[in-house]
């Protein structure tokens, strides 16, 4: 009982939401943004190839670029927090702080020509 109501859910869903969307729109990942398929299909020779290795898709969707630059932000953010870089912003604020803190303060004496 409970399948044939997600089916009959889902199908009144799918025909509330997917009639106005045009012919080239997903319900689920919005507009099309690049279609490729004439181009360099992904199912065959090069596409095929640079799917297999890179993930290449020829027909690309809002919501798939929306999670690609969120997955990217977050990684690239979590790369540089574990290799302890910081954004340029922050270390040039620092940098200039740090000049600001030291200008006043008094020079050490100039180490002498030689010791014994």
């Amino acid at each position: 009982y409970v399948d044939a109501s997600a089916i009959a859910l889902s199908q009144n869903l799918a025909t509330d939401f997917c009639t106005a969307l045009p012919a080239n729109a997903s319900c689920v990942l919005g507009p099309q943004i690049w279609n490729a398929a004439a181009t360099l299909p992904d199912k065959r020779g090069l596409g095929l190839v640079l799917k297999i290795i890179f993930g290449y898709r020829d027909r690309v969707y809002l919501a798939q670029i929306i999670a690609y630059v969120i997955f990217w932000l977050a990684i690239g953010k979590t790369y540089l927090q574990s290799a302890g870089i910081t954004p340029p912003a922050i270390k040039s604020s620092a940098i200039k702080s740090s000049a600001i803190e030291t200008k006043g303060a008094p020079t050490p004496p100039a180490p002498s020509g030689s010791e014994s």
